[in-house]
């Protein structure tokens, strides 16, 4: 915004001035209020907006009283009164100069009519216009040819039709203005950088204060009031020792380097951070930043938050996601609940495939933890050379490729979180030395650094293997075992809780494709005793993963029975891979017979052929048509037949 000039005038004068202005380039915006004062008139409302007030006369005296804006007056010299009553010599030999009593002193009059041995009649008004018109009245009277004064004197002496010279000239109005315009516009750029800068103050979430060199507040601003339970009238003028100890202000005080102390007021724990302003060689002021510690560790772990979604160490799994009818593993998940609630390290132990890590999560979710960093490692995934920098970190030139400035490890990402250390077992005793100690002390040391960066962190590890085979073999530190084995949960193997593979089979299957979900959960039935037959040795993992093959191969218009055929071929490829079928020299096709296949039957009269006996041998086969069809002595396209038809 521009900086604003008000000029308070009347008659000739503000016309002048608008004439002169019309030939100036000035820095400033002039707004003209043509009015009179008096000591009894009120100012214009918007008197406050303006950076200068300018005027002449009683006007500015009425201003000086009536504010204490900066106000810029025309006020005649010698040399103007001068300058007027040469001109004036051409009418009269004695003119008359009519001026406000507060413009010069008698002495000046009496040095003004000695320099121009001239007699001059001066006459003086207090502040009303209409002393002024009697003023001139009465010079009228008196025999005066010419009179010499402000805008509003030659005013009422041209209405009383006497001749009149205006006391301004041209040279001083315009230095005036000059003078109006260059303060107005520093004013405006003071105005400004306070305006910036009490913005900054007042809206910094630190608290500030400002002192002087004896410790004296005389800036403050509304968040350091709320940290030292005071208002602005209070503490302005206090010192500061009757808010902080003697102690933290003489250490403050003491020297000229910036000091950071923590500080307790009224219950609560400040960090000052005090920043010493010297000039020659001494404080002359001191300046406080102050900060809630309790703040700070809230933007630290919003920062860490952010961070870890950034990074993706969240946990999404919760134990709301387990669906089971099992009771030994529902026993199981409110034990491992009730180990989620405390902060002691937790081993799992459990088959390949069983969710380890989707336990780890649950526990996590469930804990004091939840809503923190929850950082997985494998242990088996990378490289030893690069397992001990990734947990730890390592600080700047610490090996060649390192970033600058260093890293932090997961250790120091999971803090106030979880760490989930998978594959446990598969770590090198060399690091698990430095695990250990680091779980004892809850300080990391980062690789070529020196210094100790404490952390908070529960652990969970797991492992698909027997650690304590392990540490029996010499290959698993023992004082590390039973740091870790203080809370052991063993996953039990999906084979153990038969019951829970068809409602899991079908939640996967809905996930994956609800159209082909519609299907097979009509034949849910005769699934599951397809599904229980097979061990599932990869666990849950090997059961999700068919589920994904089961969806690419299966097409919406196909009949129930092909799924449940398809299913049971699969299921027993899945088993033959891991139970090959000894070589024998038996035909092909006995040597294909399960060992727990019937006897064949001999061939009979396909209409005497009972459906109970096809459904039989069919389950017998686990639903291969040719093999069937060879035990029960028939054709497999009439087979096919019998089952299209539904076995009528």
């Amino acid at each position: 915004m521009n900086p604003q000039v008000c000029v308070i005038s009347i008659g000739l004068t503000s016309k002048t001035l608008a004439r002169e202005l019309g030939e100036l380039e000035l820095p400033a915006e002039f707004v003209f209020k043509e009015m009179l004062l008096h000591s009894d008139s009120v100012l214009p409302e918007d008197i406050h907006t303006y950076d200068v007030l300018f005027s002449s006369g009683n006007n500015a005296k009425m201003l000086k009283k009536k504010t204490s804006k900066p106000i810029i007056t025309i006020e005649p010299s010698l040399y103007d009164i001068l300058t007027a009553c040469s001109k004036a010599k051409e009418f009269t030999s004695t003119p008359t100069v009519i001026i406000h009593r507060d413009t010069f002193s008698a002495k000046d009059i009496e040095q003004l009519t000695n320099i121009l041995s001239v007699n001059i009649n001066m006459e003086f008004y207090e502040d009303t216009d209409e002393q002024i018109e009697l003023l001139v009245l009465r010079c009228k009277e008196d025999g005066c040819r010419c009179i010499i004064g402000s805008g509003l004197v030659c005013h009422y002496a041209e209405k009383h039709s006497i001749r009149n010279i205006y006391l301004f000239p041209n040279e001083s109005i315009r230095h005036s203005l000059k003078t109006a315009a260059n303060m107005a516009l520093s004013i405006s750029q003071q105005n400004s950088w306070n305006l910036q800068l009490g913005s900054i103050i007042n809206n910094s979430k630190q608290g500030i204060l400002f002192m002087d060199q004896y410790g004296t507040v005389f800036l403050c601003n509304p968040v350091a009031l709320q940290y030292l339970h005071t208002t602005m009238e209070e503490v302005i003028g206090k010192k500061l020792d009757f808010y902080f100890s003697k102690t933290d202000v003489h250490k403050m005080y003491a020297s000229e380097n910036t000091n950071r102390i923590f500080c307790d007021i009224k219950g609560q724990t400040l960090l000052v951070n005090s920043i010493p302003i010297i000039a020659r060689q001494k404080i002359v002021n001191m300046l406080l930043y102050i900060d809630d510690v309790k703040e700070i560790q809230n933007t630290e772990r919003a920062i860490r938050r952010e961070t870890w979604a950034q990074k993706g160490f969240t946990a999404k799994y919760t134990f709301e996601k387990y669906h089971s009818v099992n009771q030994d593993f529902l026993s199981f998940l409110s034990l491992a609940k009730n180990f989620a609630k405390t902060d002691e390290p937790i081993l799992i132990m459990g088959e390949t495939g069983s969710g380890k890590e989707v336990l780890a999560q649950s526990i996590h979710n469930c804990s004091p933890r939840a809503g923190k960093a929850f950082v997985a490692v494998n242990c088996a995934a990378i490289s030893e050379s690069l397992l001990e920098s990734e947990l730890f970190g390592y600080s700047e030139g610490a090996f060649t490729g390192a970033l600058k400035g260093g890293k932090e490890g997961y250790f120091e990402m999971a803090h106030q979180g979880t760490i989930f250390l998978d594959e446990i077992g598969e770590m090198s005793t060399a690091l698990q030395s430095k695990l250990l100690r680091v779980i004892q002390e809850k300080q990391v040391l980062r690789v070529g650094g020196n210094k100790l960066v404490p952390f908070d962190t529960r652990i969970i590890v797991a492992t698909n293997r027997n650690l304590w085979d392990l540490v029996q073999s010499n290959t698993f530190r023992e004082d590390l075992y039973y740091r870790l084995d203080v809370l052991q949960l063993e996953i039990p193997p999906l084979r153990t809780r038969k019951e829970d593979i068809i409602p899991l089979f079908l939640q996967f299957l809905e996930g994956l494709s609800p159209a082909v979900w519609n299907i097979v959960s009509l034949i849910a039935a005769e699934l599951e005793k397809h599904l229980s037959k097979y061990s599932w040795p990869g666990n849950i993992r090997e059961l999700k993963n068919f589920t994904h093959t089961l969806v690419a191969s299966i097409r919406p218009e196909d009949p129930p029975l092909r799924i449940i055929m398809l299913i049971a071929e699969s299921l027993k490829r899945k088993q033959l891979r891991f139970k090959p079928e000894p070589i024998t020299e038996q035909p092909l096709a006995e040597a294909s017979i399960p060992a727990e296949a019937p006897v064949p039957v001999p061939v009979m009269d396909m209409k005497t052929l009972t459906t109970q006996k096809i459904k039989e041998t069919l389950d017998a086969c686990n639903g291969n048509i040719p093999q069937a069809a060879r035990l029960l002595g028939m054709h497999r396209s009439t087979l096919w037949r019998r089952v299209r038809n539904g076995l009528s």
